[in-house]
């Protein structure tokens, strides 16, 4: 079995010290573009690979992203919008040899929980934060912390968080043109979760205006356990 370079063994076979070796490695000014060039090349020969995990206990902060998903019941059938983000992340991260950790969970305590092991026991202080609601307590502890964390949706609440979104009302009026123009559907349905995410208030906006700029008529459905869609569908056949 083939043992693991080390900088010692780069040093070593370069005729330099392992502190040039390192200094080389992380691009220092103080080491001249020519010995650079020569030790990366050499240790890429050597099929040299950084130790991370030493790095990150003598800069106490990992290489690593806290993926952070809304509050998800045990049984819920995975999003795909969640696994293309996830899927994108990792693209990006990759190349800066960041890895990702995942925080799901049942209820918002938990999920609290979670982000906070990996803040104090895994050293993570760079976070993804897979949704957008108002007084969240996952947020509201990043942000008391002082740490980096980027929602996907909108927040909505002005207090200065960093976000990306896409334009869901857009999306809304998209989605009732496409059922009307491709699927000639008369009667439109906007099914709607109980918690009324922003992201769904913003679908339904776009779907409820895109309706009433072309005169159709459309029904909303909040989805919850008091009432099921086939309920629904005899009340909507009387």
């Amino acid at each position: 079995m083939r043992e693991i370079a080390t900088i010692k063994d780069i040093a070593q076979k370069a005729n330099v010290s392992p502190s040039t070796v390192s200094r080389a490695l992380n691009g220092n000014s103080r080491i001249s573009k020519e010995t650079v060039t020569k030790i990366k090349k050499m240790a890429s020969e050597m099929e040299y690979y950084p130790n991370y995990a030493a790095q990150n206990l003598t800069r106490g902060d990992a290489n690593i992203v806290g993926i952070v998903f809304p509050v998800t019941s045990r049984d819920a059938p995975a999003n795909p919008f969640h696994i293309d983000l996830m899927r994108g992340a990792s693209s990006a991260l990759t190349p800066m040899h960041y890895e990702m950790l995942v925080a799901i969970s049942a209820t918002e305590k938990e999920l609290l929980s979670s982000v906070k092991s990996m803040v104090n026991q895994a050293k993570v202080h760079n976070f993804l934060i897979f949704y957008a609601v108002k007084n969240d307590p996952i947020t509201a502890y990043l942000r008391k912390k002082k740490l980096n964390f980027v929602i996907i949706g909108d927040p909505s609440d002005n207090s200065g968080d960093r976000y990306v979104d896409n334009n869901n009302v857009a999306a809304g009026e998209a989605a009732a043109k496409c059922l009307i123009d491709n699927y000639h559907v008369l009667h439109p349905l906007f099914i709607q979760s109980s918690k009324k995410w922003p992201y769904e208030t913003s679908r339904l906006k776009g779907y409820q205006q895109y309706l009433k700029q072309n005169g159709y008529d459309g029904n909303v459905w909040v989805d919850n356990s008091s009432q099921t869609i086939d309920d629904f569908l005899k009340i909507m056949q009387k």
